[in-house]
């Protein structure tokens, strides 16, 4: 016994070792707490292309960083605004408010323009697809712009292993579909679709920097969602979430034309991507990030979370073992697969003694849900078919919560 805790106590030493050589800013403040006062701001091109009227426009962003850091190599976040493909701005201030939470953190952060649609063409559904494919155009010429400076003059010090993108409804919409649209995968993307891409020269685009090849380490959606949330595929960046239930703009689930997030949730579980997702419970579509007297503690809850999951995906750590698939409680569940009743174990009871559960189909719909009072508890299968479901638990704060694979014989 004294051999096998030697072994493991070394063990860990070592990986802490390992990742300490790896990523010397793990150092398990920086990103996920605000170590810096000061930032920097400057505007940047990064492209410039035509809109479907075939006028010009120049793309810029918005650069912010944390003032005198000195880490050589830091974690990059793209971020892209809302506003339906048909109006919003790189300089919104909630935007520049989203950038300073991440820069304060370590990272550099940027808040990008992307085309949109012409005023005349809104509502044609040929043109609402090809502005689509001009965003993520956009966004990935943003991304090349990162990569090709981190391989030449090197201004901005760009960690280029660690590339984030996201933004906000119509902007979450590009970040998603910039990440998870592969125009290699075809089986799940219609034929129209796929013709629109081609017509708009494809999904790199010609927007700037041609030719550097890059790799996404996570998405943040705010309320976006994606053409179809069957284009998950195993090894994708990790998928962090937010999403009001009521969203009348962007439904929740599964929607004919987008899936929002909570179906896109469902669907990156079951493809193993590893993700992390807070269903606003009743709230619309962006009021509740700013509604504080109602939704405060689950916002808070999001930041804080997601914060913690960014931090590990770039330390290498352990996200959580094989069959809690996100969140930040300890749980077990057992047996599992079963063929009747179902029992969970909280392992730590600081956390809360008040709990809510949820069990999900692979589409995103919620079968069964209830609530217990204590840190074990059974759930019956009452007539519930048989097949691959996900057990949500969060408890009464909102602020601890995990999701695991169960599955009925």
């Amino acid at each position: 016994m004294f051999k096998k805790l030697l072994f493991l106590s070394l063990l860990s030493f070592l990986t802490t070792f390992i990742q300490a050589q790896t990523n010397p800013s793990c150092d398990g403040k920086r990103y996920v707490t605000d170590l810096f006062k000061d930032t920097t701001r400057e505007t940047v091109q990064y492209g410039a292309n035509s809109d479907l009227y075939g006028n010009g426009q120049y793309l810029k962003m918005e650069v912010i960083q944390p003032k005198t850091d000195t880490v050589k190599r830091r974690p990059l976040i793209i971020l892209a605004f809302g506003g339906g493909f048909l109006y919003g701005m790189r300089t919104e201030q909630y935007m520049i408010d989203l950038c300073q939470t991440f820069a304060v953190k370590g990272y550099v952060a940027v808040s990008i323009d992307y085309r949109l649609i012409p005023f005349g063409l809104y509502g044609d559904p040929v043109s609402s697809v090809a502005v689509q494919v001009q965003a993520i155009q956009d966004m990935r010429a943003s991304i090349r712009y990162f990569v090709k400076d981190a391989q030449t003059i090197n201004k901005y010090k760009i960690d280029t292993n660690n590339i984030f993108i996201g933004g906000v409804s119509a902007g979450a919409i590009t970040a998603m579909q910039t990440a998870y649209l592969d125009t290699l995968r075809t089986a799940n993307i219609p034929s129209g679709v796929l013709d629109i891409i081609r017509q708009q020269g494809g999904i790199d685009g010609n927007s700037g920097n041609p030719g550097y090849k890059f790799k996404i380490k996570g998405v943040l959606s705010l309320s976006g969602g994606m053409l179809s949330a069957d284009l998950f595929r195993k090894g994708d960046p990790a998928y962090l979430s937010i999403h009001g239930t009521k969203d009348s703009t962007l439904i929740y689930g599964k929607h004919a034309g987008l899936d929002g997030d909570g179906a896109c949730y469902v669907a990156a579980l079951a493809a193993g991507v590893p993700a992390l997702h807070v269903p606003v419970q009743g709230g619309d579509h962006v009021g509740f990030y700013v509604d504080t007297s109602s939704y405060l503690p689950v916002v808070t809850a999001f930041r804080a979370s997601s914060a913690l999951f960014m931090k590990k995906l770039i330390c290498n750590e352990s996200l959580l073992p094989i069959n809690n698939i996100s969140g930040n409680l300890e749980t077990e569940v057992y047996p599992n697969p079963t063929n009747d009743v179902l029992n969970v174990r909280i392992a730590d009871g600081d956390y809360s003694t008040n709990w809510n559960t949820e069990l999900l189909d692979i589409t995103g719909k919620r079968v069964a849900a209830q609530k217990f009072e204590s840190n074990q508890f059974s759930l019956s299968r009452n007539n519930i078919p048989s097949g691959l479901y996900f057990l949500r638990i969060t408890n009464a704060l909102n602020n601890f919560s995990t999701v695991k694979k169960v599955f009925f014989e």
